[in-house]
């Protein structure tokens, strides 16, 4: 039986596994014919007309064509699913917001795209755009030289979007009354001032609307996206933060999985994957898996019958294509029929290979986040995961364990969540278990003997005077001494009792630790991750100073505070933030990195206030700082923190680091900050906000924790729950609202420089009155700053007196001072980030 309809299905060709190089024995599909023919889908030499004054609309996207010619690409499955134009063509798109302005503007120097391009190649897999160019169509004068001259481009740029126009064939069209996945409309285009560029409307994102250039430069290659946002209809529904009706179709409610683990490289068994579908329409359906895991069977299970063997695309079907060579970390999976809302379906993947690495000294490397299952993307799930591996290694895995058992030199373990969890993980390695006694929950640690092959560089040797009485033998030469190789498992009670020090600090303050358990593996390299009750710390936590290669970072100093201090807590600290409760998208990420660092310097200022203002210095001098990309602009005009990933372009090289962790935990500790102040004023200063400044800004963070736990949280929902803290005293312009922090901080980039100036204390009604002004300098005119303003008291005491919202570039303010104030000071503790 054909999968999908009109296509022929090639009984005579197998497809070869390219990752394997051997044969998988599979016939090639209907399915991986249909795929392969849009990957290599040719100009129809019948189909090339002349083009005058036509346009295609898609929501914000405007894209004219003045004159000129276009061919289309042959049918496939009886329909036209691309073409070609060269001539006069005009792209319009104008952001929503300040945000997309900016970036685009950082990027092409203005903030509104209207760019003419010469030359542009189209995908889409609904026949609107056909039907409406036939009226602005006539007959070519030389079709065939045009023809020849595009002919093999057309051909290698059909690979790039196969894969989604695949998707829009065989999407349901009257799944939605409004759009549908077969609806979309990528542009890759040739500009004449910007080079070239692609443009794409696709309903099946969640931000529909983008813009995206490859740039190649001495650090690499970049695909740098000039800008990202909600289709314009999106924006319009009420509550809704721009999500369409199709962006989220499927929730993966529980997993089961089945692994034989095979160390050092091997990994093979079965996951099977609940699937509630929320809309009508899908048939084919995407999963991220690793290219190393090659799969031989997706069944679909029935209650009433066996199971349905299903196609699917990975690398293998695209038998000579450049994707087969590179490989791709997804899986797109083909139903018999679209899937209906409402309906929930089970999925049984069957798959192995080598998605492991050894690193030397008894630790391996299991690779990036949620990849070596199938999945898309970090949800809330129920784990149920069990594990068969030769029983002289440990493995950790997330969720409880369950059940173990050794047979024949096998160790089989279980291990379930408690609750839903975003992520599911394990690690495995030759390690040492050393137990560590909590108050809060059961905590061990597993290191190994040794560190990573590639950790240990030759070091010179350390040469041992003999020891003797005879001053004349004190000249003779020492015994040479090579330094000792690194035991991380010496150490790993320390690292253990930092791990409860930071538990015993958050539980009281945010909630209960969200697991029954955390296990801390030693994981080879500088980075460390954390997965829910498990944590992967880096080797270098497991050492001494002097036992690191500290020449390869940059400040020693800082590196070994982090190390020492800092990676532990931080990683312990993203149980709660990122495990037990999870970023709603991309521009949400940065919270659960702030949120965790922020918590891990709260637990460091108590120990070492010093150390804990001079980390809060450093992010500032971070973002103050040039890339190394030669940039002539800071780090801090990367952009907000809410656009992620997308800070790390071709303009700022690793701009990501400098803005979400450092600008993040800055923002973080202004709304304490903020709160801490109100508190006090509104609790009369000398009372109970001097016994617990903070218990504001906590009971925050414990409320997150108690309402979004298993879930996801946003940027506005973060907000709100500050919000509804804040004394109605110490609100902007009287309302209870922080849309102003959000626009201007979190959405914004600025680090101002902010003064005092014509400053006069007179007295006035039998009080000391103190006015001026407020300068705020190198920000954006609509910028809103909660400033803090100190009186010099007679005895040199310095006394919070208010904050004062600078608004804008010159802000007038009048406070009530100490009698005897001779003078004010703005913000003397620096709890601003704003320049010095």
């Amino acid at each position: 039986m054909n999968l999908i309809p009109g296509v022929k299905a090639q009984t005579d060709t197998t497809v070869k596994g390219q990752m394997s190089g051997q044969s998988s024995g599979r016939v090639r599909s209907a399915t991986a014919e249909l795929y392969r023919q849009l990957g290599s889908l040719a100009l129809d030499p019948t189909a090339v007309y002349k083009v005058r004054d036509a346009s295609i609309d898609r929501e914000d996207v405007h894209i004219s064509l003045t004159e000129g010619t276009l061919a289309f690409t042959r049918e496939v499955d009886g329909r036209i699913t691309g073409m070609l134009f060269e001539g006069e063509g005009e792209v319009l798109i104008v952001p929503p917001d300040y945000t997309e302005r900016h970036s685009l503007s950082m990027f092409t120097g203005v903030a509104v795209l209207n760019e003419r391009f010469s030359l542009g190649y189209f995908r889409f897999a609904d026949d609107s755009v056909v039907s409406g160019l036939k009226p602005a169509l006539r007959p070519p004068e030389e079709a065939r030289e045009f023809i020849d001259k595009h002919a093999a481009l057309a051909v290698s740029l059909s690979e790039a979007d196969s894969l989604r126009t695949f998707i829009g064939l065989t999407y349901a069209r009257k799944s939605s009354p409004t759009q549908y996945a077969g609806e979309f409309l990528y542009a890759r285009l040739a500009g004449e001032r910007f080079g070239n560029f692609e443009v794409s409307y696709d309903p099946m994102l969640t931000e529909q609307i983008s813009v995206r250039h490859i740039a190649y430069t001495p650090h690499g290659r970049y695909y740098d996206l000039w800008m990202s946002f909600p289709m314009q209809s999106a924006r319009r529904q009420p509550g809704a933060a721009a999500t369409s009706a199709v962006a989220r179709t499927i929730e993966i409610t529980d997993y089961n999985i089945k692994m034989d683990v095979r160390p050092p490289t091997e990994l093979s068994g079965t996951a099977t994957l609940t699937l509630h579908n929320l809309q009508s329409g899908p048939r084919a359906v995407i999963f991220e898996l690793s290219r190393y895991l090659k799969l031989s069977q997706v069944e679909l299970e029935s209650t009433e019958g066996p199971p349905v063997s299903l196609d699917f695309l990975q690398n293998e079907a695209l038998e000579g294509s450049q994707l087969a060579r590179r490989g791709n970390d997804t899986v797109t999976v083909v139903f018999p029929q679209p899937l209906v809302s409402g309906e929930t379906v089970r999925l049984k993947f069957t798959y192995g290979g080598s998605v492991m690495s050894e690193a030397g000294g008894g630790l391996l490397y299991v690779g990036a986040r949620g990849t070596w299952y199938p999945n898309r993307g970090p949800s809330m799930s129920n784990f149920d995961m069990e594990f068969r591996h030769p029983a002289e290694w440990k493995l950790l895995a997330t969720g409880d364990r369950v059940a173990a058992a050794t047979k024949g030199g096998m160790e089989e373990s279980r291990f379930v969540s408690q609750h839903p969890i975003p992520l599911a993980g394990f690690n495995l390695g030759k390690y040492v278990n050393t137990p560590v006694s909590s108050s809060a929950t059961k905590l061990e640690v597993y290191s190994s003997r040794g560190v990573e092959a590639d950790f240990a560089r030759p070091r010179p040797p350390v040469v041992s005077p003999l020891p003797t009485r005879d001053a004349s033998r004190s000249q003779m030469p020492g015994i040479i001494v090579s330094p000792p190789t690194p035991d991380p498992s010496q150490k790993a009670a320390a690292v253990g009792k930092q791990a409860a020090e930071m538990i015993d600090f958050l539980a009281p303050r945010i909630g209960a630790f969200p697991f029954a358990s955390l296990a801390l593996t030693q994981l080879p390299g500088p980075n460390s991750q954390g997965w829910p009750g498990l944590v992967f710390l880096s080797s270098y936590v497991f050492l001494d100073r002097a036992a690191r290669e500290r020449s390869r970072f940059g400040d020693v100093e800082m590196y070994d505070l982090v190390f020492d201090h800092l990676m532990t807590e931080h990683e312990v600290a993203h149980q709660w933030w990122g495990d037990n409760i999870f970023w709603d998208s991309y521009r949400d990420q940065w919270l659960m990195e702030a949120l965790s660092n922020y918590c891990a310097l709260l637990k460091l200022e108590r120990n070492d206030p010093a150390m804990f203002r001079k980390i809060l210095d450093q992010y500032r001098k971070d973002l103050l700082q040039r890339p190394p990309s030669g940039d002539e602009r800071p780090y801090k005009d990367a952009g907000p923190v809410r656009l992620g990933l997308r800070l790390n372009s071709s303009k700022f090289a690793g701009a990501y680091d400098p803005v979400v962790y450092g600008r993040g935990t800055w923002l973080l500790h202004m709304l304490r900050e903020m709160l801490k102040d109100a508190d006090a004023k509104n609790m009369g200063k000398k009372s109970a906000a001097e016994s617990a400044p903070d218990a504001l800004f906590f009971a925050v963070l414990k409320d997150l924790q108690k309402r979004f736990a298993g879930k996801k949280v946003s940027t506005q929902d973060f907000l709100a729950s500050f919000e509804k803290v804040i004394p109605s005293g110490s609100a902007f312009e009287g309302r209870q609202s922080l849309d102003w922090f959000f626009s201007g901080w979190i959405n914004g980039s600025a680090i101002p420089v902010l003064e005092l100036a014509e400053v006069r204390v007179r007295p006035s009604a039998g009080r000391t009155i103190a006015t001026g002004f407020i300068l705020q300098k190198e920000a954006p005119e609509l910028l809103v700053t909660s400033v803090p303003i100190y009186a010099v008291a007679t005895n040199g005491e310095q006394v919070l007196v208010g904050r004062v919202f600078a608004d804008g570039e010159r802000t007038e303010f009048k406070l009530a001072v100490p009698s005897g104030t001779k003078r004010l000071l703005l913000d003397p503790q620096m709890t601003v980030l704003r320049q010095p």
